[in-house]
This record gives C-alpha cells, structure tokens and sequence, in this order.
C-alpha cells in the first residue's frame, strides 16, 4: 500500500513537469521557426531587391527556394503569417 501511495505522489509530481517541458519545447521550435522565416525572407529580398518586404512577400515566395517546406507552428499545427514583411505565429510567439 505503502509503495501505491508512493507511485501515486511521484507521478503527481511528475506530470505538471513533463508539460511545462513539453510547452516550453514546443514554445522554443516556434521561435526557431519563426527566425527561419525571417532568414529566409531576407534571402529573398537579397535575391532580388526589387521584392517589397512589407507587403508582397507570401510562404510561397520563399518555400523550395528559400526553405524546404511550409512550417507551422508546433503548439497546435497552424500556418504563420506575414505582418509589415515579419512571419507572426497564430498563438503569439515571438522572439
């Protein structure tokens, strides 16, 4: 009884932990998506300046040119967007 009980507290324990690891994981990739786009879009405009950043650029600009595939965010899967020429995450993530 004494070891259930025992189990029961480490694993009370346990689980909040592993899901702040796993939020701030996942937090951290987007951020780190978030810069490849932004790298990317600088590419592109250094590809050929006459790209305006602040309006025309789209995913579809910069993917198999400038990156391989479409990112999205790993909190829940939806695809970024563009603002003033900047990827912005759908959930708030910055950098």
């Amino acid at each position: 009884m004494v070891v259930v009980v025992i189990i029961g507290v480490l694993v009370a324990v346990a689980i909040p932990v592993y899901n702040n690891v796993t939020d701030n994981a996942k937090e951290r990739a987007c951020q780190s998506n978030l810069r490849i786009i932004d790298g990317a879009i600088q590419m592109w405009v250094a590809d050929d300046p006459t790209n305006n950043v602040a309006t025309a650029v789209t995913m579809g600009d910069l993917v198999t040119d400038f990156i391989d595939e479409t990112p999205k965010c790993p909190t829940d899967g939806d695809d970024y967007t563009f603002t003033n020429g900047k990827a912005v995450c759908p959930n708030g993530h910055t950098y």
